[in-house]
């Protein structure tokens, strides 16, 4: 069997950094082993040798790859209403635009180093483009339905999608709900009536969304009359969102929380403590991921999460870079850079972890992605230029 062996100043493993050892794998990537320079069967002569650190491949944890076609048309700081008026205008387009947008952001994707990505879907768009790409896809069919009466007839057209993804192509999937504001309680019911799944939600990621959760006030009221959407029904909770998810957080057993920019305190003990009930079908670790979407965050004009707050909660982080709608590029790296940025307590260790096997974990990808164990292809990034341990001046070549 033909063997790599590659070494440059440091290996980050996936969650450890280390020095002086040569990563060895198969001629396709395939991880064998991480040994000390100079072992048996690393000789120089035939050790590749690189000038940054070795990192596993990064993992998207959400995305929205077929809103690609949307990209620069969306002016930034517009504020969150305006920003989904505006993606809702903007979904009709030719496919021919909206298939080419979706394989040009695939490929950059794959070319900055990202190897699995959690993506958001509406549509069959964009099923060919991505079971031939090398990236690892879990698809999230994203349901939408703030009516109650119509919970079942929302549902049912993403079960078909989901299923045609099966049929058609395969992989992990999961039907999931959009957001507090956009999901009725019996559609939330019949979601967690689905059965065991990992699951996703956009969670506290504008002021807008808490005022009219808590409240029923807010610019929010706007999108929903311009939508057509009817209110009468909405009794907003005291808890607002929290209240609002309260039955599906209890009822699932792996939820990957997206944005969290307006996540308190109090909403941190209230997950932790659901975090250490058990239900059916939850692994033996976390239930609870913490997804930072932060230039997404940025360009729509909401504010970066609380990070500090989300890091000592003890529930995991993972990265994710919205859709080229609401962000500049598909680039985890670009993501690291802006948390480390505005956080600068944050380790680029502990960075690369979140960006790594956290996010590996988060997608239920951790027995094949995420870290360099034996038996994994996860693939084999170098990051070179970083200065003083920090990620600001770093750029990501892809070697596997």
């Amino acid at each position: 069997m033909a063997y790599r062996k590659l070494q440059a100043d440091a290996l980050f493993d996936g969650s450890t950094l280390h020095h002086n050892k040569v990563l060895v794998t198969t001629a396709n990537g395939t991880i064998i082993d991480v040994v000390e320079a100079g072992a048996s069967g690393t000789h120089n002569d035939d050790v590749e040798h690189h000038s940054g650190w070795l990192c596993p491949g990064f993992v998207n944890a959400h995305c929205h790859t077929e809103l690609s076609h949307m990209q620069g048309s969306i002016p930034a700081g517009t504020g969150m209403v305006p920003f989904l008026q505006q993606v809702v205008l903007g979904r009709a387009a030719p496919q021919q635009a909206i298939q080419h947008s979706m394989a040009l952001a695939v490929a950059a994707m794959y070319k900055n180093g990202i190897q699995a990505v959690g993506d958001v879907c509406n549509t069959n768009n964009g099923f060919a483009i991505k079971a031939a790409s090398p990236l690892h896809f879990h698809h999230f069919f994203e349901v939408s339905g703030f009516v109650p009466a119509t919970a079942h007839q929302r549902l049912q057209p993403l079960l078909q999608l989901q299923q045609q993804w099966a049929q058609q192509h395969g992989g992990p999937s999961s039907v999931v709900p959009h957001a507090p504001y956009s999901v009725s309680q019996p559609l939330l019911q019949l979601l967690a009536q689905l059965g065991p799944a990992i699951s996703t939600i956009h969670h506290m990621e504008s002021a807008a969304e808490m005022a009219f959760m808590a409240h029923k006030t807010g610019p929010m009221l706007g999108l929903f009359e311009a939508l057509g959407i009817p209110l009468h029904f909405f009794e907003p909770l005291e808890q607002g969102v929290a209240g609002w998810l309260k039955p599906y957080f209890e009822s699932t057993p792996q939820l990957v929380l997206v944005h969290n920019c307006h996540t308190s305190e109090e909403h941190v003990e209230f997950l932790q403590a659901l975090n250490q009930q058990s239900v059916q079908g939850a692994s033996a670790g976390a239930r609870f991921y913490w997804c930072l979407c932060p230039n997404a965050n940025l360009y729509i004009g909401n504010p970066l999460p609380n990070v500090p707050l989300l890091a000592a909660s003890g529930l995991p982080i993972c990265v994710g870079t919205d859709s080229l709608a609401s962000n500049q590029q598909l680039c985890i790296l670009f993501e690291l850079q802006t948390l480390q940025a505005q956080y600068a307590h944050l380790s680029t260790t502990q960075l690369l972890q979140w960006a790594t096997l956290t996010g590996a974990m988060a997608l239920g990808l951790q027995q094949q992605l995420g870290s360099f164990a034996p038996g994994k292809k996860p693939g084999i990034l170098l990051l070179q230029g970083l200065n003083a341990l920090t990620l600001q001046q770093g750029r990501v070549q892809r070697l596997a």
